[in-house]
């Protein structure tokens, strides 16, 4: 064989390799040592982009994904099998009905709640998993009372968590989120009410205190006009009790030794 021959050769093959590569039968790194580097010049040459190749088939190779997948639902709808895929507002309407089931106090179950919603296909929704639109529905109710009174107690990363579930997980975790809120609310209340009663207490305590002050303050006041010389009339006239108290007060303080006798 002449060189021409063997050249001639060696083309044809970096040839059938190159286009191997092309049609996806084969890789790049696949091909010989021997062989590589002519195959990846054929390639530059005529243009061709092995990442812009592989991008081209996965999005060829998803829109006949999406096209089998619609064949299926088709085929399974002619069959008789009744399929139920809830749109977002679903989503929205089943957090809607539990909220305002929790705010009057009778706390449905996740799968009352989707009965609501979805009649007897409460089961599938319940069911289903969709972090996007439990999101959304989340977004869709910020503005409800049972869903304010939930945000006291759970934040958004807690909120995201609850989502990543299941339907029925996450109407679990919000019923629960909403009980404590509401726990809690009551505990402040009754701390609150506690607080009050204290100081309706001392102030009442403050005031007898007062009362009772008042009431044996003319015993200090007698003390003061029996030590300035006033007589026991006088006295009892000033502080308004009579005579004879106001010797009995003024001579058992003397006979214990507080008063000096005048």
């Amino acid at each position: 064989m002449s060189l021409t021959q063997q050249d001639q050769a060696r083309l044809n093959v970096i040839g059938s390799l190159a286009a191997a590569v092309k049609e996806g039968a084969i890789s790049i790194d696949s091909v010989s040592p021997h062989f590589r580097e002519a195959v990846r010049d054929r390639l530059a040459i005529e243009g061709y982009n092995g990442s812009a190749k592989a991008r081209s088939l996965v999005m060829q190779w998803q829109r006949e994904d999406k096209i089998r997948a619609k064949q299926r639902m088709q085929e399974l709808r002619v069959a008789g099998c009744e399929l139920y895929s809830p749109r977002p507002g679903d989503y929205t309407a089943v957090v809607r009905v539990l909220l305002d089931g929790c705010e009057d106090g009778t706390y449905p179950t996740a799968r009352e709640s989707a009965q609501v919603v979805a009649g007897d296909k409460a089961p599938k929704l319940v069911a289903k998993t969709s972090k996007k639109c439990m999101k959304q529905a989340y977004r869709d109710n910020e503005d409800h009372p049972g869903m304010r009174r939930i945000r006291t107690v759970a934040d958004n990363s807690t909120l995201t968590a609850m989502a990543s579930g299941s339907v029925s997980s996450c109407l679990g975790a919000l019923t629960n989120s909403h009980k404590l809120a509401r726990r809690l609310e009551r505990i402040e209340l009754e701390q609150a009410e506690l607080k009050a009663r204290v100081s309706a207490a001392e102030a009442e305590a403050a005031r007898a205190n007062a009362r009772i002050d008042a009431s044996e303050q003319w015993k200090a006041d007698a003390v003061e006009l029996y030590r300035a010389g006033k007589a026991y009339s006088s006295i009892a006239k000033i502080t308004g009790k009579s005579k004879s108290t106001i010797g009995n007060h003024i001579l058992a303080l003397i006979c214990a030794g507080k008063l000096e006798t005048k």
